[in-house]
């Protein structure tokens, strides 16, 4: 999430607590069944999107940004998306090279103006 910690700032912990609550139960309702969704900490989620190829992983993750920027319309917070994404052909060695490679995505996304998605395929 974009300027989460200006509304952290701003309306307190409640307001922040009720914003993460509402963008979990977004991602939740915009993934399948077999998706996994959870925090990583402060204001990043990891979204899981098992046997999902690149084509259909951009299909599926522009139709989240637009269901989380729609959930904040009415809001009137300032809250926008940076999102990184990678597609794997080959599953990595290990969970901290899928959130590395994610990880760097997103912060690239966020020194680039924010608010936009950055997805790529890695292979071994």
């Amino acid at each position: 999430m974009d300027n989460f910690k200006q509304l952290n700032d701003s309306f307190g912990h409640s307001t922040g607590d009720n914003l993460l609550r509402l963008v979990a139960q977004t991602i939740k309702n915009s993934i399948r069944s077999v998706d996994l969704v959870g925090r990583l900490g402060g204001d990043e989620f990891a979204i899981l999107l098992p046997e999902t190829d690149y084509e259909s992983a951009q299909t599926v993750l522009p139709k989240i940004h637009k269901k989380l920027l729609d959930s904040m319309k009415g809001s009137r917070w300032d809250i926008t998306f940076s999102i990184g994404a990678v597609t794997f052909t080959i599953f990595p060695d290990n969970i901290d090279e899928i959130i590395g490679k994610t990880d760097n995505l997103m912060y690239s996304v966020k020194n680039s103006g924010k608010n936009m998605m950055k997805h790529e395929v890695l292979s071994k």
